[in-house]
Formats: structure tokens, sequence, C-alpha cells
């Protein structure tokens, strides 16, 4: 298998290791202390009232409403990828 392994166990989610999400039927990872997975609600929301984008990095904003890092390039509006400060 070529699949990271999740948490202590050593093994990926397929394969035992993680936690499953907890609806019913379904074996994506939980993302969260909820137990549930990004798309059975296991996600941060948005805090700008109506959103429901996914909160990115620290913020409790998404992307579009100023949360999340951007492109250090001068004049890039783009989100910043990885641990590097650049959109590439």
């Amino acid at each position: 298998c070529g699949e990271f392994s999740k948490g202590s166990t050593g093994l990926c989610l397929m394969h035992g290791g993680g936690k499953c999400c907890r609806a019913e039927g379904c074996m994506k990872a939980a993302k969260t202390t909820s137990g549930l997975c990004h798309e059975h609600g296991g996600r941060r929301r948005c805090s700008h009232q109506g959103c429901e984008m996914t909160a990115r990095g620290l913020s409790e904003m998404c992307f579009g409403h100023g949360g999340g890092k951007r492109c250090s390039q001068e004049g890039c509006e783009k989100p910043a990828r990885g641990e590097g400060d650049l959109c590439l």
C-alpha cells in the first residue's frame, strides 16, 4: 500500500490506521474532534455571516473572506500552497 499512515498505528486509513468518520457506512478519515469527515460536517465553517465555505488555516474565515495565507509574490492574490509562501 502506498498511502500515508494515520496516527500511531503505522497503517493507512483503509488498513486500520487513524479514525474513520462516524457517519454510518462512511470509510473516509475523520478530520476533527467531531469524528466526522469533511463531507459529513467535520470541518470548520467560515465565520462570515451566510458563508458555507471552509475556514482556512488558523483563521476563522474562508479564503474569499480573508482567511488563509496568500502568495508572497508581488501582485499575486492566490492562496499559498504547502509550507512555502508561493502559490506554485
